[in-house]
This record gives structure tokens, C-alpha cells and sequence, in this order.
């Protein structure tokens, strides 16, 4: 069965549910001409929440040129599998893995945002519920709580207390404005950069 979900565009991380326990799992398959497909009995989740396939599973997954491969349980449990056998539980972001930007994609550690390289290494760590892409070196980070508004079959959403971080996870902008407010945000940011370059 080719898969065909659609769920929010924007993910701000786990919902507080439990971890599948029916082993059904979606990935591209090598077989599958690069679709993805629903698959039963994959495997389970360990004792630190990273996902243990079976053989079966593990040998049909399809590696990109990076060597990793998108697989998950559900939106809730999405994760980036290296070849070599490394895993990452990544955002779940416009019906898939989260992807890279400026080198790195989201992932979670702790219920909280990380961003990772290609290696599914942490570089940036934060301690906030949600952060966007890194453009020109700067991500927004936000904090919930949020709210969901839908419009057709994505998510958008409002709220939180927001801000900017850098490349070194350094808040450069406090987070204390609500996700709507995206324009003030970036705007207070750039106003930083002029006054350093003055």
C-alpha cells in the first residue's frame, strides 16, 4: 500500500502518546521504486526510544547518496537511519522526514529540539518544544504552548513564546514573542546585526 498520509506540515514534536506497539512501520523500499510503503511486524522501539528492525526490514530499506534512509511508526516516531546502522528520531515535517537545511535537520532528544548532521550527530542543541530551519545561520525556537489552526490539510500555527538562536545555539533574539509574530522576530534580528555593524 503506497503512503499516503496527510498530516500536519508543521510538527512540533511527540504528542504525549505511547510508543507503537503493533510493529507497523513505513519506509521507502528497494523494491518499491521509491514509494513508500506500509509494512507489518518491523520491529520495536528500545529502551531509549530508537527503533530495533528485524533483518527482513533493516536489508529492504533504500539508503540515499548520504547513506540514510526515512523510516518511522508513525508521525510521532519518524527517524533518520544511517547505513551503518546509527539512528535519529527527526521531526516529522510536510509528510516526512524532516530535511536538511544549511546542513542540518531537526531531530529530538528529550522531547526537545536538536539539530543534526548528516553523520545524525547533534550540532545544535536547545532546550525548546520546536525551532524552524537554519536560514542565513539563524533558526527561530519557540516554546509552547501553541495552538493549531487548520487550513485544508496543513497545520498552522500560533502562539508560544518564540525567539532566534545562531549556529551555536545562542538565543540572539529572547524568546518572548508569540510564532505569528515572525516578522517582529526577524526584524528585532536584523536591527542586532546593523547596531554590531555600525
Amino acid at each position: 500500500m503506497i503512503l499516503a498520509i496527510l498530516l500536519v506540515a508543521l510538527q512540533l514534536g511527540p504528542e504525549l502518546v505511547e510508543p507503537p506497539v503493533d510493529g507497523r512501520c513505513f519506509y521507502q523500499s528497494k523494491t518499491g521504486e521509491g514509494a513508500a510503503m506500509f509494512f507489518d511486524n518491523c520491529g520495536v522501539l528500545d529502551d531509549q526510544g530508537l527503533p530495533l528492525l528485524t533483518a527482513e526490514h533493516l536489508e529492504n530499506l533504500a539508503y540515499d547518496e548520504d547513506g540514510l534512509a526515512c523510516m518511522g511508526f508513525s508521525s510521532d516516531y519518524t527517524f533518520l537511519l544511517h547505513e551503518d546502522g546509527r539512528a535519529h528520531q527527526v521531526i516529522w515535517y510536510d509528510n516526512w522526514c524532516d530535511y536538511f537545511q544549511e546542513g542540518l535537520a531537526r531531530g529530538l532528544v528529550e522531547r526537545k529540539v536538536v539539530f543534526i548532521n548528516k553523520k545524525l550527530e547533534p550540532k545544535v542543541t536547545t532546550q525548546f518544544d520546536w525551532a524552524g530551519h537554519f536560514r542565513d545561520g539563524h533558526a527561530l525556537v519557540c516554546d509552547g504552548p501553541f495552538v493549531r489552526e487548520q487550513h485544508g490539510e496543513h497545520y498552522f500555527m500560533r502562539g508560544g513564546s518564540c525567539g532566534m538562536i545562531d549556529r551555536n545555539g545562542r538565543l540572539v533574539v529572547p524568546a518572548e514573542h508569540p510564532m505569528e509574530n515572525i516578522d517582529v522576530i526577524r526584524s528585532l534580528l536584523e536591527t542586532q546585526h546593523t547596531q554590531r555593524d555600525e
